[in-house]
């Protein structure tokens, strides 16, 4: 599964599709897992934002595809893009 600007890797890869009401922690729950830094402030996701992130697991390396979806009910409709 290649995406736009992203380079073919040799382990397993995953889309991994993140949703959720407005304001519950979807982007705070990635960028934690990528950064480990914890953002107090609010910033509403607006559309899709996709973020490769890497596991070390027992039988090797695998990448998510992390699509941190918007929550607000206004861009509800692009949801079915996903």
């Amino acid at each position: 599964m290649a995406l736009p600007n992203q380079q073919t890797v040799d382990y397993p890869s995953f889309k991994l599709v993140i949703v959720g009401d407005g304001g519950t922690g979807k982007t705070t729950f990635v960028k934690r897992h990528l950064t480990g830094e914890f953002e107090k402030k609010y910033e509403p996701t607006i559309g899709v934002e996709v973020h490769p992130l890497d596991f070390f697991t027992n039988c090797g390396k695998i990448r998510f595809y992390c699509w941190d979806t918007a929550g607000q009910e206004k861009f509800g409709g692009l949801r079915d893009g996903y």
